[in-house]
């Protein structure tokens, strides 16, 4: 490392080298001309007549060799390089050391010890003292002390008398150190020269550097300064600005600060708020402020301005221009409390609007109603469809809500396919009627999505504050209620809280938890109500008809647990044990009668979209033996309305099976042609709610026969249920329908019971023969007896 710094300061150690041989000099060749003088006196005392030309020499080679210091500190440090003024120098030293090795030769007598001890003093004086004037170079002094010490050993030890053998002795020992010593002290001079180059190359180093730093730093500041949306500025104790800087973007103008030179401090209307602003920092506090302009908005940090010794001064003002934040801040505001898809308010916006609207009703005796609004059929056209049309869905109803509203009224999304409303002011519970009636009148008319039609109704729920609730909470809670009520009776219809209606929603959580376990307990079961063949009286197959009945709750109707089963999500499971259950015990039918029945199995929407019904139905029939030509699965209109790629395939593949399709419950929801054109039903059920009117109200006939006319040019056969009496049998028998069913020939009945009739039928007589006979003993009920 050492060697390195000597290589990289070689140049500047040699010029600081001759630097100081020739600054010795003067005062070097003063003292040695001093002793020249006192030397040439004393010998010329002692009669050494020869003396005149020695110090006649001696004072020429001292005077050039002045004269050659003065020429190296004039210009000749430029004229001459440094190599070469060390070779005059030590040429110079070269010839004084021949001048004072001759006053050895000439002054040193062999008859008079005195002269010889002065003579020798003195040469080892002056080669003793010259290590100090030229110990930046060794060569010279080596040459220097060599040329006068030697002589005086050689002189000495020739003369032969012992002391004069110990003056030469003495001489090369003084000759031997002399050397030694310049050599250390011209080896330790290079290495501090070394050091002291080495140091002020760091130093001048770390200076550049620090000014680089420095420069690169103000460079940087000015180019933030200068980009950057920032302004900086700076008033003096009045007031006064003595320093304005700003980027792009940090819009001066905007800021409205006056030029320098003029104070901030004038209470104008468009500079009121920093001047205040800037008296707080001028008193003394540090502190961040929003700055309003006109078109933008900025964050300020305000502080006290110091002088050197800690003495305020003034004040300083750094502003960021926030607009976009703010901007970016508004954005999330508006994410937390409105609903992303749709742009309606979310639920924490609605419930604290909510409460507002209850101190608002409270102070001027209103009221207030909350429309729980839930979509009927959504995730029918989400699962079938994708999110992407689910989300169209939503949004497609969220404009529907807002239009049907007043303009007072607040909608908003819950969540999934839930929205909510708020009417306030209204002076009656009628009053949210008619609110209620239009938000369901809109719903009623078919969605587009994809340039296909889809139906998705509206059940609502009605709670009105404060009778209802007197909480946000609350009235949510009495309104959700409600709108379970409006979907049990059937959809697309709205309904007002009740106290009622409380109980009837703690039985649903119950009747819900338990019938999670039913299915592992053994607690649901099939009946089958018999299809009868209207030309031969006979039965035909059978429809298999869940049933509950629970240890806790009792004998439930399905019309009261399929609608909790399917909210509850688990009438898929069910339907799947029902499809496994019908077909075994259908087989165990079969082996009674000579010719095929069939049962037919009511397929839930769930069903059908939550599991995949084509490996349920084939598994079902592979594990039971029932041949798929007996299996008929009854679709009702809801799963139709989907009208998808996906639906279609499935039905296809099930007709492929060999299974037949039925339209279950005609006419009560979204009946359509072209539902009948284009899936492949063979097989459409008029509901009993046309059946049941037959021959008292003309329309219900008139209704009956162009279904039945309808059917019948599709090629489709009819069943007809909910049978009654004679009439309404001859009625229908008269019009060509297939099969009936209902209490008329036989309520639902167990799985053996069923068998039963079936072996009566086996006799000689159709079946509706022998009802009064058989009636009792095998489960049938007549007309009379049937209607409950």
């Amino acid at each position: 490392m050492e060697k390195q710094a000597l290589d990289r300061h070689r140049d500047s150690v040699l010029r600081e080298r001759v630097r100081m041989l020739y600054s010795a000099i003067p005062l070097s060749q003063g003292i040695a001309f001093a002793v020249a003088v006192i030397l040439f006196a004393f010998q010329e005392s002692q009669g050494q007549h020869n003396a005149h030309g020695w110090f006649a020499l001696i004072s020429g080679v001292l005077a050039l060799r002045g004269f050659s210091a003065v020429h190296y500190f004039g210009k000749g440090s430029v004229v001459l390089s440094d190599r070469a003024w060390l070779t005059a120098f030590r040429l110079g030293a070269i010839a004084a050391g021949v001048c004072w090795g001759g006053a050895a030769l000439l002054f040193i007598p062999d008859h008079d010890v005195t002269l010889q001890v002065f003579t020798i003093l003195t040469l080892a004086g002056v080669a003793a003292g010259a290590i100090s004037s030229m110990a930046a170079d060794h060569g010279a002094y080596r040459f220097f002390v060599l040329l006068i010490m030697g002589p005086v050993s050689a002189v000495a030890l020739m003369q032969g008398q012992q002391p004069q053998i110990t003056f030469g002795l003495l001489s090369l020992l003084l000759l031997i150190f002399l050397d030694r010593s310049s050599h250390s002290y011209a080896k330790s001079l290079t290495h501090l020269l070394t050091l002291r180059f080495e140091n002020a190359t760091l130093i001048t180093d770390l200076e550049r550097e620090k000014k680089r730093v420095i420069d690169e730093a103000e460079t940087m500041m000015g180019r933030i300064l200068g980009s950057a949306p920032i302004a900086i500025w700076a008033v003096d104790a009045e007031g006064v600005v003595s320093f304005v800087e700003g980027g792009q973007g940090s819009n001066l103008e905007d800021l409205r600060l006056p030029p320098i030179g003029e104070s901030v401090l004038a209470d104008t209307e468009d500079r009121a708020q920093i001047a205040y602003q800037t008296r707080r920092a001028l008193n003394g506090e540090s502190f961040v402020a929003e700055l309003d302009a006109e078109r933008h908005c900025y964050e300020v940090n305000y502080g006290p301005l110091f002088d050197e010794d800690g003495n305020r001064q003034g004040a300083i003002g750094v502003a960021v221009d926030i607009s976009e934040r703010k901007r970016h801040e508004k954005e999330l505001a508006r994410l937390a409390h409105y609903d992303q898809l749709t742009g309606l308010p979310n639920r924490v916006t609605i419930m604290n609007q909510l409460e507002h609207a209850f101190e608002h009703a409270r102070r001027n005796d209103r009221l207030v109603a909350v429309y729980f609004i839930d979509l009927d059929n959504f995730k029918a056209v989400n699962d079938t469809m994708g999110h992407k049309a689910g989300d169209t869905l939503l949004h497609q109803a969220a404009d529907r809500l807002r239009a049907s509203l007043r303009e007072s009224d607040m909608p908003a999304r819950l969540g999934g396919d839930e929205f909510l409303a708020v009417s306030e002011g209204l002076q009656r519970p009628s009053d949210a009627e008619v609110i209620a009636h239009k938000i369901v009148g809109v719903f009623q008319q078919p969605f587009t999505i994809d340039s296909r039609e889809f139906y998705a109704t509206a059940s609502i729920g009605i709670a009105v504050f404060p009778q209802d609730g007197a909480t946000a909470e609350q009235l949510l809670q009495s309104a959700d209620t409600a709108m379970y009520h409006a979907k049990f009776a059937g959809k697309n219809k709205y309904r007002f809280f009740t106290s009622a209606m409380q109980a009837t929603a703690e039985r649903h959580l119950e009747m819900e938890t338990e019938l999670r376990r039913a299915l592992d307990r053994g607690e649901l079961f099939l009946e089958y109500q018999p299809k009868i063949d209207v030309m031969t009286r006979t039965i035909s197959g059978a429809e298999a008809l869940l049933r509950w009945n629970s240890p806790s709750l009792g004998r439930i109707g399905p019309d009261e647990f399929i609608p909790v089963a399917e909210l509850a999500g688990v009438m898929p499971h069910i339907g799947d044990w029902v499809l496994r259950t019908a077909c075994r015990e259908a087989v165990a039918w079969q082996r009674l009668v000579r010719r095929p029945l069939h049962v037919a199995i009511n397929v839930s929407p769930q069903q059908f979209r939550n599991t995949d019904l084509l490996a349920n139905v084939t598994q079902a029939l592979v594990e039971s033996g029932l041949p798929a030509a007996q299996l008929e699965l009854e679709i009702t209109e809801s799963v139709l309305v989907q009208d998808t790629p996906e639906a279609m395939r499935v039905f296809n593949a099930l007709v492929d099976l060999g299974v037949t399709l039925s339209l279950d419950d005609f006419g009560t929801g979204y009946s359509s042609l072209s539902y009948l054109k284009k899936f492949p039903m063979r097989v459409l059920k008029i509901d009993k709610a046309f059946v049941r009117d037959l021959g008292k109200r003309g329309n219900d006939e008139s209704l009956v026969d162009a279904i039945i006319a309808m059917a019948h040019s599709l090629r489709m056969q009819v069943v007809a249920e909910g049978v009654e009496t004679e009439a309404q049998f001859a009625y229908l028998q008269q019009r060509g329908v297939e099969m009936v069913q209902g209490y008329y020939f036989s309520r639902p009945v167990s799985a053996g019971a069923f068998q039963e009739m079936i072996g009566i039928q086996e006799g000689d007589a159709p079946v509706t023969a022998r009802i009064t006979k058989d009636r009792r003993s095998a489960g049938l009920v007549g007309a009379a007896e049937s209607v409950d």
